[in-house]
């Protein structure tokens, strides 16, 4: 170790310049290690556990529900209104966030199509997949859950959906709510629109034995129609029934989560 003549020692005060402050007021968040993962959990068991502990953070119901009334009558939802084509996103729009104290309460877009969501904090969970609180809204569909209480949340805010497959694609976007004092979930407020989606025009995409020759590793996800090859530099992900491209990325190393719904590589 070496010193330095005329160093001093102490703790740096100043205003955190790099995460803003919640936008809603309320308790801050904190390591409960009773909701943490357990062997052998359930959906249920570990959902149960979630709600018990958050209910002491709550207010009464009627004080919330007040609150939730007042933000369903100022947010406003957008949903497109014009046709779209595979592969060209889609955008679903909301304004008018007023919410002041913290309650859990959340935008979800959901559909039963097959879609991809790009949004900043958007959280997508597939079909039957646990939502936050268990909350049960469109449990069999693809979801995208926005929160409107937390971190980065402002008043208003977009999510790209971007529909992988022709036809008629039905959109849901709604305001749901979780009244942690009385276990009960709240629909504020939703809208609805079927959109007509139009094929994406034909490319050709060109391989030969010899150029997948360095993806040596192969994982099928039959839930999903999904296969993901792998080598050293790069993965590819297709469908399992015919192998349609989906998309290839650089990166080794590839895992995916134990669900398979997320693959992750090093670039």
């Amino acid at each position: 170790m070496e010193s330095c003549a005329g160093a001093t020692s102490g703790i740096l005060k100043r205003d955190n310049e790099i995460h803003l402050p919640p936008p809603t007021r309320g308790p801050l968040p904190v390591v409960d290690e009773t909701v943490a993962g357990r062997a052998g959990d359930t959906h249920g068991r570990h959902t149960a556990r979630t709600r018990d502990a958050a209910r002491g953070q709550a207010r009464s119901c009627q004080a919330e529900r007040a609150d939730l009334d007042t933000l369903a009558a100022t947010i406003s939802l957008a949903l497109p209104q014009s046709p779209g084509r595979v592969g060209v996103t889609l955008a679903v729009e909301w304004s008018g966030n007023t919410l002041e104290d913290r309650i859990p309460v959340w935008i979800v877009a959901s559909t039963p199509a097959k879609v991809r969501n790009i949004g900043m904090g958007a959280m997508t969970l597939g079909p039957q997949s646990a939502g936050p609180f268990g909350i049960s809204h469109a449990e069999d569909e693809t979801r995208a859950f926005v929160s409107l209480w937390s971190r980065g949340a402002g008043r208003a805010g977009r999510i790209e959906i971007m529909p992988l497959e022709a036809g008629q694609m039905d959109l849901d976007l709604s305001v749901v709510a979780w009244l942690r004092a009385c276990d009960t979930e709240v629909l504020l407020k939703s809208q609805q629109a079927t959109i007509a989606i139009a094929h994406a025009p034909a490319r050709l995409v060109v391989g030969t034995p010899g150029s997948r020759s360095d993806l040596t590793h192969v994982q099928d996800i039959p839930a999903m129609d999904r296969r993901v090859v792998a080598g050293q530099a790069r993965f590819r992900i297709t469908t399992l029934n015919d192998e349609t491209e989906i998309l290839e990325r650089a990166g080794g190393q590839v895992r995916l989560s134990p669900t398979g719904r997320f693959p992750d590589g090093r670039a």
